[in-house]
Parts: structure tokens; sequence; C-alpha cells
């Protein structure tokens, strides 16, 4: 049986767009850094989150989420640390490649190149790194920048809805009360709906995270 997750709630957010994702690219682990319009998304970002009491911002070693979680945090003032093993999926010979019916993400996740990483081993890393991150964090309210295959494989280990993260768009993931069950809810502009969500912290520090979500449509991830 694979190990739970601490049933604690975390925000998560993807990387601002970099020139590979304009392009259709295939990024993978290659160090390609936020375009113009990435730091735009980054500071749309920062604006959803700066009113939410957030006291710590962990994030994957590559450039895009660096710059990503500097531009949050300049807004959020939390102590950052780097997670090594918040890095993206290593994609072998597919990273930098234009994405075809041979060389992409959904090919690489059941045919990955011989020089790639498996999503198996992949998912092991981000949910050994990710528990490690709950256990140092479990009394601190914690921000998560990260990568759309960092999503994904923790999606899929904890049964969440099926969800395309757009870039640079800040989702709470969260326990609910029905054993083994995360749910997921997405903050986004212009549509704010403040819900009743569970303390992100001990009750000692008593903070209570504020949530918004976009649109009816997206209720039904909560």
């Amino acid at each position: 049986m694979r190990p739970e997750l601490l049933k604690k709630p975390f925000l998560f957010l993807r990387h601002g767009e970099t020139p590979w994702n304009a392009e259709n690219r295939l990024i993978g682990q290659e160090d390609i850094p936020l375009s113009f319009a990435g730091i735009a998304q980054a500071y749309k970002a920062a604006r959803l989150l700066k009113d939410i009491p957030i006291d710590c911002v962990v994030h994957s070693p590559l450039g895009r989420c660096t710059k990503t979680a500097m531009i949050v945090n300049a807004h959020l003032r939390a102590h950052t640390r780097v997670e090594d093993g918040l890095r993206e999926a290593h994609l072998g010979e597919f990273q930098g490649c234009i994405k075809d019916e041979q060389k992409s993400y959904n090919v690489w996740l059941t045919n990955p190149p011989s020089d790639a990483e498996t999503f198996p081993d992949f998912q092991k890393r981000v949910m050994r790194t990710l528990q490690n991150i709950l256990l140092d964090d479990h009394d601190k309210a914690t921000l998560i920048v990260s990568h759309g295959g960092v999503f994904d494989a923790l999606q899929k280990y904890l049964g969440l809805p099926k969800f395309y993260l757009p870039l640079a768009t800040p989702v709470l993931i969260y326990p609910c009360h029905v054993a083994n069950r995360w749910k997921l809810c997405v903050m986004s502009d212009p549509f704010i709906q403040t819900l009743d969500m569970p303390t992100l912290v001990s009750r000692k520090n008593a903070k209570i995270l504020s949530l918004v979500i976009c649109n009816s449509a997206q209720k039904s991830h909560c």
C-alpha cells in the first residue's frame, strides 16, 4: 500500500510562461527563463495571493519557478527555500522538441525515451518531497511554486479531479472529511468568492485561509 500524504492543506502555483511554452515546446528540466508575458502572469498571481497569510514559499530550483516565487513573495514577505525534488520531470531527448504525435507529455507518460525519467520514478520523487515539505512546515501555511508535471503527479496520486492547471494560476489542495479524499479549488479573477475553508496552520497560530475561485463551473472541483 502506498504511503499516505500528511493531511494538511497547501497552495500550489505553476510558474509563469516561458518562450518555450509559447512555442509549444517540451521543457522538462531545461532551465528556460520567464518571458515578459510570464513575468506579467506572476505579478497577477501575486495580486491574488497578497492577502493570504502564507508563511513559507517553497519552490523548484529552475529559474522559471525561482523568478515566479520571487515576484509573488515580494508581496507576501514569507520565508522562502528551494527544494530540488520539485524540479520538473526529465523528459530526455524530448526536451526542447515541438510537441507532436511522437513527442509529447502524454507519450512520455507511457513510453519515455531511454534517457528520460519515468513517470513512476518522477511521481515517487515528487510525493516524497511534498511529504517532507508538509512535515517540515506542519504548523505553517505553505505555497509551493513548481511545474505542470509536478502538479500532474500529485493530482494523480491524490485522486483529484482531472484538471489542466494553467500557467501562474494558484490552487488550494486540501483534505476533506471523506477518508483518503482530497479536493481542489482554483483561485482566479475576476469572479471572486470567499469560501469557508479549513485552517492552514495550527490552532496556536489560528490563521484561516480565504479561498477565491473563478466561477461556478470550477466549483465542481471543490
